[in-house]
């Protein structure tokens, strides 16, 4: 298994990734153009962070319902403040970035279960 400081380290790495890409002002000519990828961006960027979650949070000691609940949970409350800060920032908060990001976290957190499973 991964080391608990290089877990954490990219944990890290990829939360903050996700506030500054979120809240930076957008170009107005941007992928953005292409309708809905920002939706596809939401999704892979939640998948990977609960993935990396999923695996700080868990512990053999532990359920892995709880860890997937709770993952899900820390990456949806995550993006929902994102959200609420781009207000402040001159973008756009929308419901449907919600949505992929709790798609995409339910996907990253049941991947990461999945492979723990397959390495068990």
């Amino acid at each position: 298994m991964i080391s608990r400081e290089i877990r954490i380290t990219t944990l890290v790495i990829v939360a903050l990734s996700i506030l500054v890409l979120s809240l930076i002002p957008r170009n107005p000519i941007s992928l953005d153009s292409f309708r809905g990828i920002d939706k596809l961006e939401h999704y892979t960027a939640y998948l990977v962070l609960s993935f990396i979650l999923f695996l700080n949070i868990y512990e053999v000691k532990t359920s892995k319902l709880f860890t997937l609940i709770i993952t899900i949970t820390l990456a949806i409350l995550y993006g929902s403040i994102i959200e609420f800060l781009q207000k402040f920032t001159g973008r756009t908060p929308e419901f449907f970035d919600i949505v992929a990001d709790f798609l995409g976290s339910v996907s990253g957190a049941t991947f990461a279960l999945f492979m723990l499973k397959r390495i068990a």
